[in-house]
Parts: C-alpha cells; structure tokens; sequence
C-alpha cells in the first residue's frame, strides 16, 4: 500500500469489501532500510475484518515476528530464491503444539 494514510487506506478498502489487505516493501524501500512491520503492526491494530498480507523483507528469523504481529498471509521472494537451501515446499499448522499459529498456512513455490 503505497499511500500517505495507510491506515485510512485499509478502513476504507474493508468497508468496500476488500477480504485482504496487502503490506508491501518494495526492494528500493528495502534498500533504504524500511521494512513492513511497523506498516503490519499499524494495520492489525485496527482489528478490521480482513486478511492481512505482507511481504518485503522477509524471512526465516523475522516470519514468526509477522505472524505474531497479525499477519494472516506471507509473501516470501528472496530468502527462498536467494537461500541456499530453501525450505520444504509447505507446512502447515493445525494444532496448538505446533510452533506456528493455528490454522495458518506457509507455502513455498518453486519455478
């Protein structure tokens, strides 16, 4: 959401319909040391009635961090393409002994 009022941006897009709400960093935001979570944070605070998507910035040590903050749905780019050894293709929690939150979903698709 590349828009002054992010906040406003989001309020407005729920009360149309919208059943997701997209956070990105952008790679030249990136570069300049930006990074989604303040955006993420801001946006979950609202407890709107959408799914929050984030992407830009992140990877293994800082997805955790996301999904605790309120995102529903990750977007990962290079620390797949970029890792060495990128992960497994999916995982996916359903119980509360997992690690990761109940009822989320991780993918990882591969070209």
């Amino acid at each position: 959401m590349n828009v002054p009022d992010k906040a406003a941006c989001a309020r407005e897009s729920a009360k149309a319909g919208a059943q997701i709400v997209g956070i990105h960093t952008g790679l030249d935001a990136q570069a300049a040391g930006q990074t989604p979570f303040a955006d993420l944070q801001a946006i979950a605070k609202l407890g709107l009635p959408v799914r929050i998507s984030v992407a830009g910035g992140i990877k293994a040590s800082t997805a955790q961090q996301v999904v605790k903050t309120g995102a529903n749905i990750i977007v990962v780019g290079a620390a797949i393409y970029g890792a060495a050894s990128p992960p497994m293709p999916r995982a996916k929690s359903t119980n509360r002994s997992s690690p990761l939150p109940p009822n989320r979903e991780f993918a990882c698709i591969r070209n």
